[in-house]
């Protein structure tokens, strides 16, 4: 699925609804990195473009850590693929930016989630 950030302005964000961790843990499932080449194409084509990739996760110190794990592990990718490693910042925000309620197990599933942030266009 393409991810549409048209027209690009900062503060614009985007959740990433197609890519998803292995249980606990920081590592990215590997059907989804299909996924990311989505992301990469975006930033290939809009090089002007600086990103922070927020992670969202759990409530406990363990989940404090990890959500910024995951923000890092999708910055790497990118970095792998040859995006230029100053134009990602990465952020963990655990569970103080929910979306949705905690009450269901769907909700929680919404909640951890990883965002994507324009924070500066030089177009």
């Amino acid at each position: 699925m393409p991810i549409l950030l048209q027209p690009v302005k900062e503060e614009n964000s985007i959740i990433l609804n197609n890519l998803y961790f292995a249980t606990n843990s920081a590592v990215i499932k590997s059907e989804f990195y299909k996924d990311i080449q989505y992301l990469y194409q975006f930033l290939k084509q809009n090089h002007l473009v600086r990103i922070s990739i927020i992670g969202h996760t759990g409530s406990d110190a363990h989940n404090n850590q990890l959500s910024y794990d995951r923000a890092n592990v999708l910055k790497q990718a990118l970095v792998n693929l040859g995006i230029k490693e100053e134009r990602i910042s990465v952020k963990g925000r655990c569970s103080s930016q929910p979306i949705d309620s905690n009450d269901t197990k769907e909700d929680k599933v919404c909640n951890r989630r990883i965002e994507i942030q324009i924070i500066k266009n030089l177009h």
